[in-house]
């Protein structure tokens, strides 16, 4: 019996600032391409949480390990650190070459890097398989079977729950500046096309999705309050690039400087602490033929 409701097409109504998917068309690979830098400034953000999402996954040093939309490395540089080898798909040849220095950096050679075209029927060379196949904010939310025919073992979706995502909180740094609103009671309005389309949808397939809600985060710690302006300012100004001048006048800055103060704390060495609390959804299935 076919399901009532589509669930794909449910989560392609909803609205584009609904987190999750980056377009494998060439407008969005280019727009990727551009924030390639910006991307990975921010992934630095939630350093820990990337650590507990990766520890909250049935790996071992054994796995191949596929990840559809690396970006640049913020979850495939700790996951390469548990398994054999680490496939690392992205559309943006860009983002491949900022995820690549990252794990020379980092010394991590256990990575093959390969630019991805969703599009594709059969992604990747014909036949291929891996152990897990995993997927965050990315192309790959648009095809569940795709996923699943490339694992051998588990697939895992990792998607942003609700509000706030990176993007709200980049966002919002500058809330009230050059009519910046929150996205908070949009989020609300649109919870039915979340996270739960993806599980409706493998629930339709006939797997047995399970579902892990994770505390996750956004935080950095500075010397002084002064540092963490500098740096801040730095992250919500990627933000502006859709203005002539990308910088702070004097209300802006103080609109800014305001808009931060509810999300520091201060550390007992002194420091002060930025830190926003948001969570993440981790989807994961056994893969089987369907």
């Amino acid at each position: 019996m076919e399901s009532l409701i589509n669930w794909g097409l449910l989560q392609k109504m909803g609205p584009a600032s609904n987190p999750g998917i980056a377009g494998h068309d060439t407008e969005s690979t280019e727009i990727m391409a551009k924030l390639a830098s910006s991307f990975d400034q921010l992934a630095g953000f939630g350093t820990q949480y990337t650590t507990n999402q990766c520890s909250s996954l049935p790996l071992s040093t054994a796995d191949s390990v596929l990840i559809v939309g690396c970006g640049s490395g913020r979850l495939a540089l700790p996951v390469a650190k548990r398994v054999k080898k680490l496939t690392a798909f992205d559309a943006s040849e860009r983002m491949l070459a900022v995820c690549k220095d990252n794990a020379r950096k980092a010394e991590q050679d256990n990575i093959i890097f390969r630019r991805l075209d969703w599009s594709l029927p059969e992604p990747g060379k014909p036949g291929e398989k891996f152990d897990v196949v995993i997927t965050t904010r990315s192309v790959g939310f648009e095809d569940i079977r795709k996923l699943n025919v490339l694992s051998k073992k588990y697939v895992f979706v990792i998607y942003p729950y609700d509000y706030p995502n990176l993007k709200d909180i980049q966002s919002e740094m500058l809330l009230g500046v050059r009519g910046r609103e929150s996205r908070k009671e949009e989020a609300a309005a649109h919870r039915i096309y979340g996270y739960n389309t993806i599980f409706n949808m493998l629930y339709d397939l006939g797997l047995d999705p399970v579902m892990s809600l994770l505390n996750d985060g956004f935080e950095r710690t500075y010397m002084t309050r002064e540092d963490a302006y500098q740096d801040l300012r730095k992250i919500a100004l990627m933000s502006l690039t859709d203005f002539d001048n990308p910088l702070l006048d004097e209300e802006e800055e103080r609109i800014f400087r305001n808009n931060l103060e509810p999300y520091f704390s201060l550390e007992e060495d002194g420091k002060v602490k930025f830190f926003r609390e948001s969570k993440t959804m981790v989807i994961g299935w056994k893969a089987r033929e369907i």
